[in-house]
């Protein structure tokens, strides 16, 4: 026999795995997971192989409900022969048949060579080579008496280099014997299946969460493109070598890797060696803002082709600027002063250069020193060079850096969005989380949310810091009604009394240090503002801590921290409208205008950074639900038959969907993240402080789920 031949198709369709049967190891979590979606996306049954999952069976669940494909869990330890032999043998009873087998499943240690034990290195080895080889195995066996078959191996780009910090020689050896081992099989196996191997670089992943921060920094250091590859983003490759799109190819190595400087390179990736005679201190400089002159691009592109071409592997020029351009930013692209100290490799050019520069009178500023060859270059040569002011024009004016937090309304369900929050923050740093003002650069809410916008963003609490507080707010503010519904005037009164709201944030500004009458202004810092509506017109008005064409002079300069907050919190007939400013106008909730504040926060965040459009300025925008409504009080709210305010009469899900149809290429770039509890917490009341266990259990089910587990790292990752 030969290797099989399919039909000549549409190009489309050889990537269609209809009707075919595809079995992942290690198909529950990480890449395995993203591989198993991956291919029933394109049309395949699913097998998912797990090991310890306890979320397995509920994600084959999902697959195959999302996908309309059959897909079911199955556990197996790969590393014995026998168990996984009879996992795939079962898989092919059950679906019928075996098309495709992915050898998945790998663990990793970092151990130095010379202290590796017999156990810890058969381990690695166990899983990472046997486990492969008898996964492959079993299903060729299937393969052969079929007649055709795939087998596709996730080997490691670590096959093929030496990463570092880290030392994990088994790892690296296990990987780089499974590449092999696919060349082999690919060969003896030719009749019957094809055999392909991927060998992903840096995916972000949590068998990366274990690695210090800083290993992390030295390889996005390494990585030109300054990020690690999410695991969707193998999907394509793994259903390219699934599917007849690959017909012809067996045998290969397909890398994923993005390339990185080796550190067999240069002995230090950032700045290169030599001998202490060399070492050359630029002056005290005065640098100015750069221009966006393309002229000026041209030659850094001309120069980063040729570091790219003499060395061998490419390594960002701007990263020597990098100080500079938190520098520039810090004093709002004003003039400043920076020292750079350099040890060039070419000391007799930059002698010859500096000479000439001093004859010439041209500033030293616009010399560079490339930090992967060494070489001092000027903008005002001939020669292909590039300046420091080009290379910061170009970072400048590319890199993204601005992050945002829109939080809805909720009452007592306000501790849903906090919980999420708390989950969030702890993603980025799980030992020691940051607060949510050192990330984001512009916090909005709309009731419940306004008012812990200001908790967060103007009085840059920590997020259990605010947990704490907002607790006890609702817990004082809802414990007791008002006992006449009727006042002194013979008028209705609100059912709680908005001045328990005021005095307990005067309780939190004096607990923090703060006065009690501390403005909603503060120019510095986070910025904040929340959404309230005017009782005069009913218009809808922003207060903040920054000036905004949204917010009149008046507020802007008199509205107090508590006022601003119990304004929002403010929602009618729960509470009466809160008196601000020396004209007395009153306010209260936004919870009819703008629940959910996604676009309230696009809007005020296109006025705060005016220069070029906000999506390219754009680094992640977070927004925190405080609970769907069930499907049946959706559709009675649809058709207008809930009545009353003990829960808030809008859906929120409609603004969302409508707002990622506006903007859905920062969903696709994985640079927007809507988080919000399903299932019918959106019902409890507002003022159900009784709920709150239930509101916390419920919060908590929801960030165990797989996918929202995956999401709020990828958005961790995206703030970071």
């Amino acid at each position: 026999m030969v290797l099989a031949q399919p039909e000549n198709k549409h190009v489309l369709k050889a990537f269609d795995l209809s009707g075919k049967v595809a079995a992942v190891t290690g198909g529950a979590r990480g890449i395995g997971l993203e591989v198993s979606i991956a291919l029933a996306e394109a049309g395949a049954d699913v097998a998912l192989i797990y090991n310890s999952s306890k979320t397995a069976e509920t994600l084959a669940t999902e697959v195959a409900t999302k996908h309309n494909v059959k897909a079911a869990a199955y556990q197996a330890d790969v590393a014995n022969q026998e168990d996984i032999e009879k996992a795939i043998k079962q898989i092919a009873a059950d679906f019928g048949k075996l098309d495709i087998i992915v050898a998945n499943s790998g663990i990793c240690s970092n151990v130095p060579a010379e202290d590796y034990t017999t156990e810890q290195w058969h381990n690695i080895t166990k899983v990472n080579l046997d486990g492969a080889f008898y996964t492959a195995q079993a299903a060729a066996r299937i393969f052969k008496e079929q007649g055709h078959g795939n087998v596709i191996f996730t080997a490691s780009v670590s096959a093929t280099l030496v990463n570092v910090p880290q030392k994990q020689a088994a790892y690296n050896a296990s990987k780089a014997a499974v590449v092999q081992m696919a060349k082999c099989l690919s060969v003896e196996w030719v009749d019957f299946c094809r055999v392909n191997c991927i060998s992903p670089g840096f995916i972000a992943t949590d068998i990366l969460d274990i690695h210090p921060k800083e290993w992390r920094e030295k390889w996005f250091d390494m990585i030109p493109a300054k990020r690690m590859a999410e695991a969707y983003e193998l999907k394509g490759a793994y259903v390219f070598c699934a599917s007849d799109a690959s017909s012809y190819m067996t045998g290969s190595s397909t890398s994923g890797e993005i390339p990185i400087c080796k550190p067999d390179t240069h002995k230090d990736i950032h700045r290169p060696q030599s001998s202490p005679e060399q070492n050359i201190t630029l002056k005290k400089s005065v640098m100015r803002h750069p221009t966006d002159d393309v002229a000026m691009l041209r030659p850094l592109q001309t120069r980063l082709q040729h570091c790219a071409n003499e060395v061998g592997q490419f390594h960002p020029i701007s990263r020597v600027s990098a100080d500079y351009v938190a520098a520039m930013r810090s004093t709002q692209h004003q003039s400043l002063e920076t020292f750079s100290d350099v040890s060039p490799s070419k000391p007799e050019e930059f002698t010859r250069l500096s000479e000439e520069r001093s004859e010439t009178g041209t500033p030293e500023s616009s010399n560079l020193i490339c930090p992967k060859c060494g070489a001092i270059f000027s903008a005002d040569n001939a020669a292909p060079t590039f300046s420091l002011l080009a290379v910061n024009a170009l970072v400048s004016s590319t890199r993204r850096n601005i992050n945002l937090l829109s939080l809805d309304g909720g009452g007592v369900r306000g501790l849903s969005s906090l919980i999420v929050l708390k989950e969030i923050m702890e993603s980025i740093d799980r030992e020691n989380p940051p607060k949510p003002c050192d990330y984001f650069d512009l916090i909005g809410g709309s009731g419940s949310g306004g008012l812990i916008a200001i908790m967060l963003g103007r009085l840059e609490m920590d997020i259990d810091q605010c947990i704490h507080a907002y607790k006890l707010l609702s817990k004082n503010v809802f414990s007791q009604k008002r006992l006449l519904p009727i006042g002194s005037n013979l008028r209705s009164r609100a059912k709680y009394d908005i001045k328990k709201v005021e005095l307990a944030l005067r309780k939190i500004l004096r607990e923090l240090s703060y006065e009690k009458d501390t403005l909603l202004r503060e120019e510095a810092g986070c910025k904040v503002f929340v959404c309230a509506t005017d009782d005069t017109n009913r218009r809808l008005v922003h207060l903040t801590s920054y000036p905004s064409k949204y917010c009149s002079n008046e507020l802007f300069k008199s509205a107090k921290v508590y006022e601003a907050g119990a304004a929002s919190f403010a929602h009618a007939p729960l509470f009466d409208s809160v008196k601000i400013g020396p004209s007395g106008r009153r306010f209260h909730d936004s919870s009819l205008e703008a629940n959910n504040p996604m676009r309230e926060v696009w809007i005020e965040a296109r006025g705060v950074w005016p220069a070029g459009a906000l999506e390219n300025q754009l680094k992640c925008m977070v927004s925190i639900g405080t609970g769907e409504p069930s499907i049946k009080r959706s559709r009675r709210r649809l058709f207008g038959l809930v009545k009353g305010a003990d829960v808030d009469a809008v859906d929120p899900e409609i603004d969302t969907n409508r707002f990622i149809q506006e903007h859905t290429e920062l969903d696709d770039e994985n640079r927007l993240f809507r988080f919000d509890v399903p299932n019918g917490l959106g019902e409890i009341d507002l003022d159900s402080i009784e709920e709150m266990e239930t509101i916390v259990d419920a919060t908590q089910d929801y960030l165990e789920k797989e996918l929202v587990y995956k999401q709020i790292r990828r958005c961790g990752r995206a703030l970071a």
